[in-house]
């Protein structure tokens, strides 16, 4: 910190910045490229799609790999893969419907992506993939299915077969053959013991170039289990048309999608405090905070440049002091590009974070408006990730989801990292179920009758009694299967989904009586929950879906990262809006109160823990 404000003014580096403008940035005095080409922009990476998609070959996959494997990883996917697999297809090519049935659940077998993280295995992943595709090109009736099946289910076994032992066994036959009269008895018997264990031998090599088993442990399960095979079949089987595959058909919705929840901006970004910035052109921006590049749109004139790169600077400034680091630990050890109105991606995205080319973008009007510190964060959260697997990655993560963290990191970062989750997650919160009972709806019973006159009709009380006592068996259950050593995970797991089950049937029993009794309708059914209102808030966010995009870890660690910044700069007395604003007046997207509190605590912990490891410097 202490050669931060005579930093900025320093006479000019010796070291130049590479103007590196595009044809249509030539005569512009501010807005123009320099430092390294970022590249990979959202054209660039759909073009390498594109090209991927129509020539799914290992020389195209070896040309992505070289460009970036971060985007080798998202491509190498069951979803890209199997893309030209549908049931039109097959409808086309006349293939029997309940065959089209059983290759669409072989699919869906299949993992979504390769197990290992590395070149070899994206490519054994492909090779494996092709053959499935390959094979189902021929298969249009029943016995074809079972003779793939039953070829599948020898590779499977012969994968990763004992070949040495196969080779040893050879030599020992001929030298057994050598000392036999040939044509004799035992001479044909070594002969044929002689060709079996070749056979096997092929057999285990064929299984191993093909590796199969890279498709996952579902995949393998199919043609290994007789459980599992025969209900794969018997689903098939009850498919006798195509109307059956492809009669229902979703609705396309129709119209803008309206945003779920839109961001509460200033009118112009207003700055109270911190250190001045004399950063003037985009080579100022490189030399002082080491960004590797800046990148402008060319739809950015001089004016709109020069009022980016001098909010931006500011907005970096304050932000490394709070953080109480220098300056250059803005740009992530040199490893991140900033851009300016350069890869717009549509909508109303105030800014975005690419981790592919890692770079900022701020869009060209809305972007210089309290987002900074947010897209700040994607970057280091994609920057701790990195570094833990010593640079060499291809699956595309964040320290945010600790489980994913390499070696290369000390130890006790993840485990800082998962307690943040923890406090962000964990907490004391009503949820809702929708209530789905009908005019046909009856429900039996007693439980929740008494529990409902327990209660004298608070819902939200007799909701919590019966989650109290449902916790309690199921975490007796728990324990018993923990204690035995076969299939315990996946006993363990269909005990927490019946209690899940359970639960959302009693609360719509109670909500049936609760209209009996009063005539009153409830169409919302409260129930207390082990989440933190922050985290269910961003649940509702997200219609209810766990962890898919406002309530993944990695959004929710850069909304509270924002409070935690905005909250530092208030007690201060400082205001940053082009780094940070609107967290403390809206209480559905950010942390509020209590919560707010401990998670602010935890990033404290974690940013002094990071400083004194040098990785936050």
């Amino acid at each position: 910190m202490e050669n931060q404000m005579s930093l900025f003014n320093v006479e000019e580096s010796n070291v130049a910045v590479l103007d590196i403008r595009s044809e249509q940035q030539i005569n512009k005095k501010v807005s123009y490229d320099v430092g390294e080409k970022i590249g990979l922009a959202r054209k660039d990476l759909a073009a390498l799609r594109k090209g991927f998609e129509d020539n799914q070959t290992f020389s195209a996959l070896e040309e992505i790999e070289n460009i970036s494997s971060v985007l080798a990883a998202q491509i190498i996917t069951k979803s890209e893969l199997f893309k030209s697999f549908s049931l039109e297809k097959e409808k086309e090519n006349c293939t029997k419907p309940s065959v089209a049935r059983a290759k669409q659940l072989i699919i869906q077998r299949v993992d979504a992506t390769p197990m290992g993280d590395s070149k070899e295995s994206r490519e054994q992943y492909m090779k494996a993939a092709q053959f499935v595709l390959h094979r189902f090109e021929m298969i249009k009736e029943m016995e074809e299915l079972y003779s793939f099946i039953s070829d599948v289910s020898s590779i499977i076994r012969n994968e990763g077969g004992n070949r040495s032992f196969y080779e040893k066994r050879i030599d020992e036959l001929l030298n057994m053959q050598n000392e036999l009269e040939k044509g004799s008895k035992d001479y044909e018997i070594v002969v044929n013991r002689l060709e079996n264990c070749k056979v096997v031998m092929r057999g285990i090599d064929r299984s191993n170039r093909l590796g199969l088993s890279s498709l996952g442990k579902k995949f393998c399960n199919l043609f290994k289990s007789q459980t599992s095979y025969s209900s794969t079949i018997r689903n098939a089987l009850k498919v006798e048309s195509w109307d059956d595959l492809l009669g229902k058909k979703e609705k396309k919705s129709s119209g803008k999608r309206k945003a779920v929840w839109e961001r509460t901006l200033p009118e112009r970004p207003d700055r109270i405090g911190g250190a001045q910035s004399t950063v003037e052109k985009p080579e100022d921006l490189v030399q002082f905070f080491g960004f590797r590049g800046v990148e402008f749109g060319h739809y950015v004139d001089d004016s709109k440049a020069t009022e980016h790169l001098l909010r931006s600077s500011e907005a970096m400034m304050d932000l490394a002091e709070l953080l109480e680091v220098d300056y250059s630990f803005i740009s992530l050890d040199g490893t991140l590009a900033m851009a300016f109105g350069a890869r717009g991606r549509g909508g109303s995205a105030l800014a975005h974070y690419e981790p592919y080319s890692n770079v900022i973008n701020m869009t060209k009007q809305r972007g210089c408006l309290g987002i900074f510190a947010h897209e700040f964060w994607h970057g280091y959260d994609c920057y701790l990730y990195r570094i833990s697997h010593n640079g060499k990655y291809g699956k595309l993560d964040y320290a945010s989801n600790p489980d994913t963290l390499g070696s290369h990191i000390d130890p006790l970062v993840p485990i800082l990292f998962a307690e943040l989750i923890e406090v962000i997650k964990k907490g004391k919160s009503v949820a809702y179920f929708e209530n789905t009972n009908d005019d046909k709806t009856f429900w039996r019973g007693t439980e929740f009758k008494s529990c409902y006159r327990r209660h004298n009709g608070d819902l939200l009380a007799a909701m919590n009694e019966k989650v109290e006592s449902a916790k309690a068996q199921l975490e007796s259950d728990i324990q018993f299967y923990s204690r035995i050593s076969i299939h315990a995970d996946q006993r363990i797991e269909k005990a927490k989904k019946a209690f899940e089950r359970n639960i959302k049937k009693f609360a719509q029993a109670l909500a049936w009586f609760h209209e009996q009794q009063t005539g009153e309708r409830v169409e919302r059914i409260p129930y207390p929950t082990d989440k933190s209102n922050y985290y269910q808030a961003s649940i509702s966010l997200d219609k209810g879906k766990v962890d898919k995009y406002w309530s993944s870890n990695v959004e929710l660690t850069a909304r509270a990262f924002e409070s935690y910044i905005q909250d530092k700069l208030v007690a201060s007395g400082r205001r940053s809006d082009y780094l940070v604003a609107g967290t403390r007046t809206d209480n559905v997207a950010f942390p509020m109160g209590e919560e707010r509190t401990a998670i602010n605590d935890k990033f404290d912990l974690i940013f002094k823990y990071l400083r004194d490891i040098e990785i936050l410097k």
